[in-house]
């Protein structure tokens, strides 16, 4: 009996010795116990034996991604954020804007190389304003050619009486092919009819709207009045030509300021002496100084050096009576002489330069 109880421990023992040996893990990387067997990978060397790799406990393949590792989105640049605009905005605004454009362009073109109340520019304004006409009038019939087919009510009276009728079907499909070309050619001819009247100008509209006979007496008393005690300058009145010119009444005026020839307008002036295309003038009319008009041909070249040689010195910021041109301004102290052949709402009408005269005081 004592020999079955000193027995019974050892026998009892043995199966939890061998129990505790087989929860123990040997690592075949590393040959280390595995005591902790939450985690699928060795703790002391990282290897995983599931994947068959070792990984890096410290590294890269354990780290997580943070905030503010992430690759943010770049912020557009003012040029990018431009052609984003320029891109939401529909193509046939887009090219009527720029057809707007070039028409504004042709006006001050126009405008910029031709002398004011100057043959030239009266033909650039009526040739814009022709090419505006056929502009709008070819936009408005090709969208009422658009729309005759899908309206059996649709009549020559609405070309006219009813334009948004008219434009309506253009407009419905205006993002089809093609279809942008007729409010581009009708913004061109629009903005080209403001331009060519408003920018261009050198249009005379007090002759174009003259109705009725020659200037009434009053008129003819005025002019007659006006050159009492005037003298003929001209020494040839053998032709015909210089007669009809020695008939032309004249006048004293004082010159008020000048337009700056096309090469200072464009690239400035070069020199002390400023060069000039056109004088601007003014005289007496019925005892007040009032604006007359602008002479810019037949000056002799030797009274164009005189009065260049005075420009700079004599230029203001204003002009000393209110004028309707725009010029480089100066202090009334340069006269000349003019023959004009009438006298039409205080303007002196087909003026020619005669001579320049002594500096008033």
């Amino acid at each position: 009996m004592a020999d079955t109880t000193a027995e019974s421990p050892t026998t009892q023992s043995a199966p939890q010795s061998a129990s505790c040996i087989a929860d123990v893990e040997i690592c075949p990387k590393c040959d280390t116990e595995r005591t902790d067997t939450s985690v699928a990978w060795c703790r002391q060397c990282g290897y995983h034996p599931t994947l068959d790799c070792v990984i890096d406990l410290f590294g890269d393949d354990l780290k997580q991604d943070e905030p503010g590792d992430l690759d943010a989105p770049a912020k557009p640049s003012a040029a990018q954020g431009l052609a984003l605009l320029c891109r939401s905005v529909p193509v046939w605004m887009r090219r009527s804007t720029m057809a707007a454009l070039a028409a504004a362009a042709l006006g001050i073109i126009a405008r910029l190389t031709t002398e004011p109340e100057g043959v030239a520019r009266l033909v650039c304004a009526l040739l814009l304003l022709f090419v505006a006409n056929v502009s709008i009038i070819t936009a408005h019939a090709w969208s009422f050619f658009y729309a005759v087919p899908e309206s059996d009510r649709m009549g020559i009276g609405d070309f006219l009486m009813r334009p948004f009728y008219v434009w309506a079907p253009t407009m419905r499909d205006i993002e089809m092919p093609g279809i942008w070309r007729r409010p581009a050619l009708m913004a061109f001819g629009i903005v080209a009819e403001v331009v060519g009247i408003a920018v261009v100008g050198g249009i005379p509209w007090d002759r174009v709207w003259e109705i009725g006979p020659a200037e009434p007496p009053k008129q003819k008393l005025v002019e007659a009045i006006a050159n009492i005690g005037r003298e003929d300058d001209l020494n040839n009145a053998d032709g015909s030509a210089d007669a009809a010119k020695a008939a032309l009444p004249r006048a004293d005026c004082v010159i008020i300021g000048y337009v700056p020839g096309v090469a200072s307008r464009l690239f400035g002036d070069s020199t002390d002496e400023p060069d000039f295309s056109s004088l601007v003038l003014a005289s007496d009319v019925r005892g007040k100084l009032m604006f007359v008009g602008v002479v810019s041909g037949g000056i002799p070249e030797e009274d164009r050096l005189e009065i260049r040689k005075r420009l700079r010195e004599l230029q203001r910021t204003s002009p000393i009576i209110p004028c309707g041109v725009s010029a480089t301004w100066l202090e009334p102290a340069l006269a000349c002489r003019i023959a004009y052949s009438r006298l039409t709402d205080n303007r002196f009408r087909g003026m020619t330069y005669d001579k320049l005269l002594a500096e008033l005081p």
